[in-house]
């Protein structure tokens, strides 16, 4: 119960942005990797490790590939917040945020094209590849699945076990994996200094 409360406590900060300063993940990265598949458990990603063995970013497309999210270059990580949005020719089947202890809550669809949403689990420790997810696919002809801001306080951030938080302002940031249909894919595995700290104000002002 205590667990779970702790979780909700998590996802709730996220909602409302009453989260503290600065966290214990300032170099965070999130990795996408996808494979031919209409299902996969949460280990079906490995030997990938963004070491010896790198995600795989670019696929061939009219079939069915499963996407999966993880999180790396973090010390500490209670929660995970985002959006995804896919092109129009890539058909969406369903998703599965339960990989990591304790977890609930995941990112759902909010129209054809996109979803969003925040997931929380017992804290983890880095800095090695956590995978927080997968969503299933028909992927189509042309274009990729990437990283977006969503419309919520903080946009695409990670809260650490103190519930602190870090924040990724860009879009296009090489800190954030994209999958593409035959090239444009970014594995997001190599640490990357953030030019500067991120702020709520800053990502309201990007929506200007």
């Amino acid at each position: 119960m205590k667990r779970t409360s702790v979780l909700i406590a998590c996802l709730w900060i996220l909602a409302t942005g009453q989260a503290a300063g600065a966290g214990q993940n300032p170099e965070f990265t999130l990795p996408l990797h996808v494979a031919v598949s209409s299902y996969l458990p949460c280990n079906g990603y490995l030997p990938v490790d963004c070491l010896g063995h790198r995600p795989t970013v670019n696929l061939v497309g009219g079939g069915p590939v499963a996407v999966f999210f993880f999180v790396a270059n973090h010390h500490r990580i209670g929660a995970v917040q985002g959006g995804v949005e896919w092109d129009p020719s890539w058909s969406f089947g369903f998703s599965l945020f339960d990989c990591l202890p304790g977890q609930i809550d995941g990112f759902w669809p909010e129209g054809s094209t996109t979803a969003s949403g925040a997931t929380a689990f017992s804290c983890v420790e880095g800095p090695a590849l956590a995978c927080f997810g997968r969503m299933f696919f028909v992927a189509g002809d042309s274009g990729c699945l990437r990283y977006i801001q969503p419309q919520w306080p903080f946009g695409i951030c990670v809260l650490d076990c103190a519930t602190q938080i870090d924040q990724i302002i860009d879009p296009d940031s090489p800190r954030l994996g994209r999958v593409c249909v035959d090239s444009g894919g970014i594995d997001a595995c190599e640490r990357v200094v953030p030019v500067a700290s991120a702020t709520w104000g800053a990502i309201k002002d990007s929506f200007r």
